[in-house]
């Protein structure tokens, strides 16, 4: 069937509320756009692809059970297309009436041809419909609605009338396979969805056409119009909530659902471990039943994350919140939502953990240690904290991260990692809470770390400092020294980056001073206490037991 036919038809068509807004972006509205203009330009003729609909009002009204992308995306280009033609004040031989155009596509006597997913509803009425020139959007796929009615206008306005019109004839005679289905059940034997042209289906629509399908091969004939019914209740909500989530997108939170819900946890890698676990179940409708109820009260709770105000979840955003982390959230919600002091205490866990694995940066597989853990965690955080310090300290796992590999990785060359700053920070917290302060209240300009024994230890005439360790022979370091104390903690400093200009490569008693007029860091203010009076140097033995200290804080700060 010509596009021009289905939509003289009279149709009108609705996109169920359980589909997903509108999610095409620009890659796909250049393929749509360039498709176009190269197949008019040789004659072939163009496929808009399958159209599945089902049945609402014979010859009226119908869902869009697959191909809503599509047919959104060509009523927002004939939107602009109308309007460029009205613009330039455009006659068209094949066209008699440009508002024929605008009735066949948008609104023909109070019949609106697309009514879209409620969560685009405003947008789309008001853009498209009413062809507002201004709307500010509330949601990503409003704002994909705006953007591809720009985009759009914004390139037709630069063709030509004669290729505007050949475009739009070419549009219009596109070739569409239509498949009318009658009832869910019917169009769940079709939700397969077939996408080609397309933007690639998330895991997340995958697995919503493969649970509507099985609803319809394991319901009892009687059951099936009501669980596909709801079924679709459920992903109408999940749909619903996508537009809240932070950090995360549909897909990762479906793999952190299933780290925290499914039997292999985070031995889950792809789609099809899902649909092994659904092939095992006995009661298979009441299987995808329950993994769907979850999944959605996950979406539901997880959006819930923007307004959690923590200090501890702030620090695991801030290490870009590791996946085994969001599984727990996920349970930990799923328990204690209404139980703020229990997520705090959960928050606290998950950032101590997410902190050590970030320092120690194995190689080795960390999250396939926690699928004990998360199998068992049913929200007591206390028995939770156990069984994560038991499993991080095991003999399968003492070699990564056990208290002593934390402790060797502390001890180590920390010049340059990511998270030596956060360590400088907490331990500046710690120096600071007994009078009262917090680090909140402190801020450096251009913040840099300084190596209080200088990674060149020559002074700018080329002259040794011999206040450090070094080889006055050689006028270098040992290797001792550069292996074992040059980048290590107890050598490194907080500091702005103009002080660290400053004092640069200066004798250690220069160092000292400019550090014990600094008013704003205790940490530089207490250089001096590893200090002998006479001579006043930073060696190695200075460096060790700052170290210490410093070493001794982060195994207490990040105990588990």
């Amino acid at each position: 069937m010509p596009v021009r036919q289905l939509f003289r038809s009279g149709f009108a068509f609705q996109i169920p509320v359980y589909q997903r807004a509108y999610s095409w972006g620009k890659d796909q509205w250049r393929v749509f756009l360039e498709d176009l203009v190269e197949g008019q330009s040789i004659g072939n003729t163009y496929s808009f692809g399958n159209l599945l609909l089902e049945d609402v009002q014979t010859g009226r009204l119908y869902d869009i059970i697959d191909g809503q992308q599509r047919i959104t995306t060509m009523i927002i280009f004939m939107r602009a297309m109308v309007n460029v033609i009205k613009a330039n004040k455009y006659r068209f031989r094949s066209l008699s009436s440009v508002n024929d155009l605008e009735r066949d596509f948008i609104k023909d006597r109070g019949v609106v041809r697309l009514t879209p997913a409620p969560m685009d509803a405003p947008c789309f009425d008001a853009l498209i419909v009413h062809n507002k020139s201004v709307y500010t959007a509330t949601s990503p796929s409003q704002q994909n609605i705006i953007d591809a009615k720009d985009f759009f206008t914004s390139e037709l306005m630069k063709m030509q009338r004669t290729t505007l019109e050949n475009i739009m004839n070419y549009a219009l005679d596109a070739k569409v396979n239509l498949m009318v289905m009658t009832g869910k059940p019917e169009a769940a034997l079709m939700f397969e969805l077939q996408n080609n042209r397309g933007k690639r289906l998330t895991t997340l629509e995958r697995l919503k056409s493969f649970f509507m399908y099985q609803m319809y091969v394991y319901s009892p004939q009687a059951d099936v119009s009501s669980n596909i019914a709801s079924l679709a209740g459920y992903f109408s909500s999940i749909y619903s909530n996508l537009n809240d989530l932070v950090l995360i997108d549909e897909d990762d939170l479906l793999r952190y659902h299933c780290y925290a819900y499914l039997g292999i946890a985070f031995g889950y890698r792809n789609m099809d471990d899902i649909v092994k676990e659904f092939r095992g179940a006995k009661n298979k409708v009441q299987w995808v039943m329950d993994f769907t109820y979850e999944l959605n009260q996950s979406f539901i709770n997880v959006k819930a994350l923007k307004n959690i105000k923590n200090v501890n979840w702030d620090k695991l955003v801030k290490y870009h919140v590791p996946p085994f982390a969001y599984a727990f959230i996920i349970k930990g919600l799923k328990y204690n939502m209404n139980e703020p002091a229990k997520m705090a205490d959960l928050f606290e866990l998950l950032e101590k953990v997410a902190f050590r694995v970030k320092l120690i940066g194995s190689r080795a597989d960390f999250e396939s240690r926690m699928s004990d853990p998360i199998r068992s965690f049913q929200g007591d955080v206390g028995k939770l904290t156990a069984d994560i310090r038991a499993k991080l300290n095991d003999p399968g796992s003492v070699l990564y991260w056990s208290d002593n590999i934390f402790k060797q990785r502390l001890e180590g060359d920390l010049y340059g990692h990511g998270l030596l700053h956060d360590i400088l920070w907490e331990y500046e917290a710690s120096l600071l809470k007994p009078k009262g302060y917090t680090v909140k209240q402190i801020q450096i300009a251009d913040e840099s770390i300084e190596h209080i024994s200088p990674q060149t230890p020559l002074d700018k005439q080329g002259n040794p400092l011999t206040c450090y360790d070094i080889d006055i022979t050689i006028n270098k370091y040992s290797n001792l020294f550069i292996e074992k104390y040059l980048n290590c903690i107890g050598n490194l400093l907080l500091i702005s980056k103009s002080q660290n200009s400053s004092v640069g490569n200066e004798p250690f008693v220069d160092k000292l001073a400019s550090y014990n007029s600094c008013k704003l860091l205790l940490q530089q203010m207490e250089i001096g206490a590893f200090v002998s009076q006479q001579p006043t140097e930073w060696k190695a033995v200075q460096i060790e037991k700052r170290r210490d200290q410093i070493v001794n804080f982060c195994l207490g700060r990040w105990k588990i």
